[in-house]
């Protein structure tokens, strides 16, 4: 065990919160930092879901993106609960790549797909979001 890691096998204090962030799966996702920084709150009510995995670049430059439109996502971490990979790949048609997206309920794609989308101006359209946008 490393140098001055508590007995309960966590890391020590910095990396316990990003450690314990993780374990926080399936719940309703919004960076509160990022809105606070912003001045924004959560401005649609479609559905947005991504299955992601820990340590995934194309996973965290997704949810930057929903995050700076101010969208609430449920995230599902599928290194943390395995049993969600069959349920990714029939309805993300047999992609097995992370990140799968969904906005209500219609499979988005991946990461590369979420900014292509938003380079041609539908992404604001199919979150519902509209002239929101600061």
């Amino acid at each position: 065990m490393p140098q001055g890691a508590p007995e309960s096998g966590r890391p020590p204090f910095p990396y316990r919160f990003r450690w314990e962030r993780h374990r926080c799966y399936n719940r309703l996702t919004l960076n509160p930092v990022t809105m606070l920084m912003n001045k924004t709150t959560p401005t649609t009510t479609v559905k947005v879901e991504l299955y992601t995995s820990h340590y995934c670049g194309y996973c965290v430059r997704a949810k930057a993106l929903l995050e700076r439109k101010g969208v609430a996502y449920i995230e599902y971490y599928i290194d943390d609960q395995p049993e969600r990979v069959p349920e990714m790949v029939e309805r993300a048609e047999g992609a097995r790549s992370v990140p799968q997206i969904f906005i209500a309920d219609r499979h988005i794609g991946g990461c590369d797909e979420l900014y292509q989308l938003e380079r041609r101006g539908v992404l604001d359209g199919l979150l519902g979001l509209g002239d929101q946008q600061p």
